[in-house]
């Protein structure tokens, strides 16, 4: 019983114990929490992109919060629209918005959670799911016979 008790009351500690931050700390978070709250009245291409880079300035503050941000990222990227298969692009820079932005937001939270890249991968587009796969795959040693994800995923 008393060890349940000591973790409570560490927790209760690391909870009340907050880094005493600069006015220039305090001023860069309440700029990422007001770009946040302003990403959803943008479209979707914007608004993903604008998370994606909130995300990555709380890589280094809290990465529960990073997850959080990029979860709503990716999920932002899936009303991109994407051209029709066969049909070209006029402007080529910007065609690819939508697979740029899945690639890096499900690369950075592989490196944070395994699970939290395979709940969102099913829904990114096959090109993605490919080369994460392939990723995956070249990353893993030799010998690993781990969980492999499904075809499902793929």
């Amino acid at each position: 019983m008393s060890r349940p008790a000591a973790r409570t009351a560490s927790s209760t500690v690391s909870k009340r114990f907050k880094p005493k931050l600069t006015p220039q700390q305090n001023e860069g978070l309440r700029l990422l929490k007001a770009a946040q709250a302003e990403a959803d009245g943008l479209t979707s291409d914007m608004s993903a992109f604008v998370l994606w880079n909130v995300a990555s300035a709380y890589g280094s503050i809290d990465r529960s919060i990073q997850s959080n941000i990029l979860r709503r990222a990716f999920l932002a990227t899936l009303t991109i629209e994407s051209p029709a298969e066969g049909e070209s692009c006029p402007r080529t820079e910007i065609c690819g918005v939508k697979s740029d932005l899945q690639y890096e937001i499900l690369q950075t939270l592989l490196q944070q959670s395994r699970t939290a890249a395979e709940e969102l991968l099913s829904s990114a587009e096959p090109e993605i799911r490919f080369m994460l796969w392939q990723g995956y795959l070249m990353a893993r040693p030799s010998g690993d016979h781990g969980t492999a994800w499904t075809d499902a995923q793929l």
